[in-house]
């Protein structure tokens, strides 16, 4: 087997719950490296469970639940040649052609850590890890990569992790964190420099030299929806922190609200409210703040109950491919969303495809590509793959306004236009 096709076999297993970070060590035009397998799965893992992942070819998922006592012979050699295989690796070199991705120049060791409160953000600890991989496994010369998992936001787990990324000299951290871990680490980061994923820079109102910002600017995209809305606006909303913290954007951008609904829980209550809401907001302007399942049944039973919106509107939450699935496309084509996702590199693209990580649809993943993207530019001069600026410490997303068609969305012209 060559290495090239070694090289395929292991990105098709990139997919695995279980992560390769690659500590690069010779920076020539085929990069050498040494790989730190790091386990981000809780659970335990015995020698059948380790013997299970081979047989399968999940081969990042045994090399990280492997423990040098294990007993069997089999799994130790088939470590030990798996650990031989992966000290010899070609990286992007092996299939990218170009300049426009290596960085063979390079004779400085990037060093990127990134903390994760795996409880606190669930899949985000996995799809934004994932997101920085890619972006690492481009050719960005000599690296090093470390995830510091916290488990939760607790004011001593991020501490701990913030000491002992300052006692391993890395000098920037990439955070996909909430407003309370985000207040933490910006009161003992120092001189670090950190990036925050998640989270808006008006969201804190913090001014730190030192803190970035790559949250989406809802108020912004509310109001880029203003041209498309009536005067009277009926919300639909839930619980949540970000559903209500929409509700108050919208209802600053629109003062005359004539309904709003909070919709909790299952399909029967979607169809309960809407019948009993059926004259109050017909022909209205519609705003979903809600999360794309509860939007799509809101959809659906929109047109079930014969109601017909002026228009219907939403911001980044239900830019989803998942929405053409779930709604046939009569229920949503006075349907409007506002997106600051914008054009990636095609070979990107397909590295987080190929890691389970979408950059086209899911802002955070695409927020934390253009913070690892920050980095290589503003501290090594690397060439840029994001058009996004970043002033005043915050991300500047351009917004366009898309309507889902049968099969895809479209950016429709602005109103201006």
């Amino acid at each position: 087997m060559t290495k090239k096709n070694i090289l395929i076999g292991i990105f098709t297993l990139c997919i695995l719950p279980i992560l390769a970070i690659s500590k690069s060590t010779t920076p020539s035009g085929l990069l050498s490296a040494h790989n730190l397998f790091i386990d981000l799965d809780i659970e335990e893992c015995n020698e059948g469970c380790l013997k299970d992942y081979l047989d399968k070819g999940f081969v990042f998922s045994f090399m990280a639940k492997y423990k040098e006592n294990t007993k069997s012979q089999e799994l130790r050699d088939a470590y030990s040649q798996l650990q031989t295989m992966f000290k010899v690796r070609t990286d992007a070199s092996a299939f990218i052609d170009g300049e426009n991705y290596l960085d063979t120049n390079s004779t400085t060791s990037k060093k990127i850590a990134l903390i994760i409160p795996q409880k606190k953000i669930g899949k985000y600890a996995m799809t934004t890890t994932n997101s920085i991989m890619a972006y690492l496994l481009l050719g960005k010369g000599d690296f090093e990569f470390e995830v510091f998992n916290t488990g939760d936001e607790s004011y001593e787990k991020i501490l701990k992790a913030l000491d002992e990324i300052k006692s391993k000299d890395y000098s920037f951290v990439i955070a996909p964190v909430t407003k309370v871990g985000a207040r933490i680490i910006i009161e003992n980061s120092d001189s670090l420099i950190v990036y925050i994923p998640t989270l808006n820079k008006n969201f804190l109102g913090s001014e730190y030299s030192n803190i970035y910002y790559g949250g989406v600017d809802y108020s912004r995209q509310i109001q880029a929806l203003l041209p498309y809305g009536k005067s009277s606006i009926s919300i639909f909303k839930t619980k949540g922190e970000l559903s209500n913290n929409l509700t108050q954007k919208v209802k600053f951008n629109f003062p005359n609200i004539s309904f709003i609904k909070q919709i909790d829980k299952n399909l029967k209550v979607v169809k309960t409210a809407i019948r009993q809401s059926r004259r109050q907001i017909q022909g209205q302007t519609i705003f979903l703040n809600t999360p794309i399942v509860k939007s799509s049944l809101i959809l659906s039973q929109l047109r079930a109950n014969s109601v017909k919106p002026y228009s219907i509107l939403s911001t980044q939450i239900n830019y989803n491919p998942i929405l053409l699935t779930l709604t046939q496309y009569r229920d949503r084509k006075n349907f409007l969303i506002a997106n600051s996702i914008g054009e990636s590199d095609l070979m990107l693209l397909e590295l987080n495809k190929m890691l389970n990580s979408d950059i086209k649809y899911n802002w955070i993943n695409y927020s934390t590509s253009i913070g690892i993207d920050f980095l290589f530019n503003h501290l090594y001069q690397t060439k840029k793959m994001f058009a996004e600026e970043i002033i005043d410490n915050q991300v500047q997303y351009n917004i366009s306004i898309m309507q889902p068609l049968n099969a895809k969305f479209r950016i429709i012209p602005s109103m201006s236009e």
